[in-house]
């Protein structure tokens, strides 16, 4: 009987050995949308996309996260796949995920009190609402969430645009040492080591959110140029990001001339479990 034993004792240890380290790593998974069909804002989402992107390779790289990022762009870009995965995506309990949608985005007078807007899909007319992304995604109980929509919160009249809802039938589809040192532990402080959500959109009800050619999205620009900055400095925290980020967006709006005077103020929620 020792001897068995002994024999699959043996066994488990190399296949232990032999599996692949990301079987037993907790992951990065992402899912990154821009609505790169619209005509208006098309160019400008794509580069958001481009720098978001980056960022999550390094997110992953400072953590050791496996990243797995489900990227929607050009034609993918419909509420149906997105929901589609939101939906059937496999999350853990030790898992970091990101939602990211730049495009456009309305609110209707319905949807007070909630702060969010719908996310709006310009080759089908359709929109998706926020807070269902968010509730979706909390109903997995990844490790930790963090959604950040850069898309306008304006208001369109009721009944204007329809939104479509998930179905419950499966869908198909320093020195430079001391500086990676520190990003590398602010990374983990802020990505690995926080639990709960970060539910974040780029302005408040009623606002437009704004964006050109040199910046792509302004609040997209502001928040991945504040996370830089964040995991460089000591004392990191999601909180001090994202007003570093709210002010961003309001240094690169200013115009001394107030006839020229647009405002569009960030909104976001921090949930987190002790």
């Amino acid at each position: 009987m020792k001897k068995i034993m002994n024999n699959i004792f043996s066994v488990c240890l190399m296949v232990f050995l032999f599996l692949p380290a990301s079987s037993f790593a907790a992951n990065l998974i992402a899912i990154t949308i821009a609505d790169t069909k619209d005509d208006s804002v098309g160019q400008l989402v794509g580069k958001d996309l481009e720098r978001f992107s980056d960022e999550l390779q390094k997110i992953s790289k400072y953590t050791q996260l496996n990243l797995e990022q489900v990227v929607f762009q050009d034609d993918d870009v419909t509420p149906w796949n997105v929901l589609g995965v939101l939906q059937n995506i496999e999350i853990s309990s030790d898992d970091v995920v990101v939602f990211f949608f730049s495009g456009h985005g309305f609110r209707t007078d319905d949807k007070n009190p909630n702060p969010w807007p719908n996310l709006y899909f310009s080759l089908y007319g359709k929109g998706v609402d926020y807070q269902e992304v968010i509730d979706i995604l909390k109903e997995k109980q990844p490790r930790l969430l963090v959604t950040v929509l850069n898309a306008c919160n304006s208001y369109v009249p009721d009944n204007a645009i329809t939104i479509v809802h998930q179905t419950r039938s499966a869908v198909t589809f320093t020195s430079d040492l001391d500086i990676k040192g520190t990003m590398k532990y602010n990374f983990n402080k802020l990505f690995w080591k926080k639990k709960g959500s970060i539910n974040i959109t780029s302005s408040k009800p009623d606002q437009y959110s704004y964006g050109n050619t040199l910046y792509g999205g302004l609040y997209t620009y502001s928040f991945l140029d504040s996370l830089e900055k964040e995991v460089r400095r000591s004392g990191a925290s999601w909180e001090h990001l994202l007003t570093t980020a709210d002010q961003e967006v309001a240094d690169l709006l200013y115009s001394p001339d107030d006839e020229n005077k647009v405002v569009q103020e960030p909104y976001y929620e921090l949930n987190f479990i002790n």
